[in-house]
């Protein structure tokens, strides 16, 4: 059924965003130099991020709640990133991009479109610019 399809996506790109966040963490970046690992966080960060929350609670919340899910997807993306930023200009931005990239991906259906849009954005933040 559709929900259970839905239920296997979900823990899916839940799987994957574990791994994915586990594997960033114990890389060697360092030895990238700073371009090198500033794109390889950028990569690894913006996909798993798109994998659990365009690919898994998206399609699972809005086909429920079709637009009203942005809200809730916006708030669990927040609180999930309220672990690396401390400041609430950051946390709001985090909301907002969140808002736009699930908005973007309702509208598209490419999945393609809010992960670039997030790739760059990390990109940007990693670089510090």
């Amino acid at each position: 059924s559709g929900l259970m399809k839905t239920g296997i996506y979900f823990a899916i790109a839940f799987i994957v965003q574990v791994v994915l966040t586990n594997l960033v963490f114990q890389l060697p970046l360092s030895e990238f130099g700073f371009i090198g690992s500033t794109f390889i966080f950028a990569v690894i960060s913006s996909t798993s991020e798109e994998l659990f929350f365009t690919i898994g609670l998206t399609p699972a919340l809005s086909s429920h709640f079709k637009w009203g899910s942005i809200p809730i997807i916006m708030l669990v993306f927040t609180f999930y990133h309220m672990a690396i930023y401390h400041e609430l200009s950051a946390l709001v931005f985090v909301l907002i991009m969140r808002g736009v990239y699930t908005a973007i991906y309702l509208i598209s259906r490419r999945v393609s479109v809010p992960l670039l849009a997030h790739f760059f954005n990390n990109l940007l933040v990693a670089m510090r610019i």
